[in-house]
């Protein structure tokens, strides 16, 4: 089973890849897609309960316009 957010975001970047289409014509065009991960649970050694701050790093995926027409987008 696949984790939600890989769903989710499958789901947007879906949906801005057929309002891309929709802008262009029907031309694809490459992608770039870039989220924040939160890695506070990810750390080691584990960041300690109460040190506050925000513990980010970005994920970026990047689909050229070839790719993208054989997903089926």
């Amino acid at each position: 089973q696949l984790p939600r957010v890989k769903v989710v975001s499958a789901l947007i970047t879906k949906a801005l890849v057929a309002i891309d289409a929709q802008k262009t014509y029907g031309q694809s065009r490459n992608l770039l897609v870039a989220q924040r991960v939160s890695v506070r649970e990810r750390t080691v050694p584990p960041v300690p309960k109460y040190c506050f701050g925000n513990l980010v790093a970005i994920a970026m995926t990047e689909s050229s316009a070839a790719e993208g027409k054989n997903m089926g987008f």
